[in-house]
């Protein structure tokens, strides 16, 4: 009778385990379809939207575009941009722009270029007197290919306030 209880239950933890088993396998695939980018970074070097390509016009680049929103959900998600936020929280939230880079030794076309800012604590005063907290700025141009743009070929322009020359006018 031990025997039998043995076997009963040996049968029962297989049965058990083999369920464990394949459910686990399950959910890696799941996992994988989910996650269809470059499983080291999270994001694949290129990407194909049919709403932002070498076909969109500047005029569809703006901000409420869900295109550009996803494309700068990508950018944030880079390794390359969160090494150039050293440590610090950019936003995209200082506009985007749309036109022809010439850049010399790299890419030459039609770039997607959102702005991404980080404002610290620190005061700075312009050159007309204003003083503002010091704001830092990473601009991102993007290479628009025919099946999307291509985050491997982003260029990231990092820049300051304190590098923006201000026009300081007066009223009399």
């Amino acid at each position: 009778m031990i025997l039998r209880h043995w076997g009963i239950s040996t049968t029962i933890i297989t049965l058990v385990a083999v369920a464990v088993i394949m459910v686990a396998a399950t959910s890696v695939l799941v996992v994988y379809r989910v996650n269809s980018g470059n499983p080291t970074t999270g994001t694949g070097s290129c990407c194909s939207d049919a709403s932002l390509n070498l076909s969109t016009p500047c005029t569809a680049v703006t901000p409420d575009s869900p295109a550009v929103q996803r494309l700068e959900q990508r950018i944030e998600a880079d390794p390359t941009f969160i090494a150039a936020e050293a440590g610090h929280n950019y936003t995209a939230n200082a506009g985007i722009s749309c036109g022809f880079a010439i850049n010399p030794g790299s890419y030459n076309g039609t770039t997607v270029d959102p702005e991404f800012t980080y404002t610290s604590d620190r005061p700075y005063t312009d050159n007309c007197g204003y003083t503002q907290n010091l704001t830092y700025y990473l601009l991102v141009r993007v290479p628009l290919t025919e099946t999307g743009y291509d985050l491997s070929a982003m260029q990231i322009v990092p820049n300051s306030s304190s590098e923006i020359t201000v026009t300081c006018t007066t009223n009399t």
